[in-house]
């Protein structure tokens, strides 16, 4: 009786946690996605600025 007492609280907790980290997951998820747009664009520009073709030859 005990043992399942303490099951059903450890999944009433689960529950309870689980769509807090979900939509923390989501939100994270959501900035990520805006943001490598953002990465992806100073990538290509630092690429641009620094990549070798642009060095004069040794």
């Amino acid at each position: 009786m005990q043992l399942l007492h303490l099951k059903n609280r450890l999944i009433s907790r689960i529950l309870f946690i689980f769509p807090l980290y979900f939509e923390k997951y989501s939100l994270c998820c959501n900035m990520l996605r805006h943001f490598l747009p953002f990465l992806q664009f100073l990538r290509r520009h630092y690429d641009e600025r620094h990549s070798f073709r642009h060095c004069p030859p040794i």
